[in-house]
């Protein structure tokens, strides 16, 4: 991957999300902007990863919303994640003039990092993934399991800079994703008020945790 390919990326998706902020926008807008971090951290750069990461945040809970929407989910429930999701769009739409176009600038014009701070970047991923591999299988609870899927996508985008396979990292990053989704949605049912259901999706979350700590 090239910087500015990445940067042009981000650039058009975060111009879909001002005129549609639809949900491929605001995918589009993280992923770019989670790669960009970690080419920032392969090189050990500090700056602007605080602003990229401002807008991973400020944009999650409507990607939340657009993953619940996206399930065969009908009634009131539905309603009530459509309303949620007119609400978040409105709160978001700021952020997402807030001195972007100064990032892009910024980020066009770093240098490329060394191949020892690209090894180095790369053992740093793989060490996360390990830790956080360890801890998840230690404690079974969906905190370690969202927290190792955090560890797997780093080191996959790392990967993707640097050229390498990202096959294995992808497939396992999905697989834990199903269970970090899920437990999403419980939260959004919970706050819809329906105890029940959310202690149905609970259940799940329970089952899966422990096959994907082995």
């Amino acid at each position: 991957m090239r910087v500015t390919d990445q940067v042009e990326a981000l650039r058009e998706a975060i111009a879909r999300c001002r005129a549609r902020l639809d949900a491929d926008a605001v995918h589009d807008a993280r992923v770019a902007a989670r790669r960009l971090i970690a080419f920032l951290a392969i090189a050990e750069l500090r700056v602007l990863r605080h602003d990229l990461r401002r807008l991973v945040r400020g944009l999650g809970r409507l990607r939340d919303l657009d993953v619940a929407l996206e399930a065969p989910l009908g009634g009131a429930f539905r309603a009530w994640l459509a309303g949620e999701r007119r609400r978040e769009a409105a709160r978001v739409r700021p952020l997402l003039a807030a001195g972007v176009e100064a990032v892009f600038t910024a980020l066009t014009n770093l240098p490329a990092p060394s191949a020892k701070a690209q090894a180095q970047g790369l053992a740093r991923a793989r060490a996360g993934v390990g830790r956080r591999a360890r801890e998840a299988k230690r404690v079974e609870t969906i905190d370690a399991v969202h927290a190792l899927r955090k560890a797997l996508r780093r080191e996959r985008y790392v990967r993707e800079w640097l050229g390498l396979d990202v096959r294995a990292l992808r497939d396992r990053q999905e697989l834990v994703g199903v269970a970090c989704d899920l437990a999403s949605l419980r939260r959004l049912i919970l706050e819809a008020g329906d105890e029940r259901a959310a202690a149905v999706v609970q259940g799940g979350v329970d089952r899966l945790v422990p096959l994907l700590t082995r």
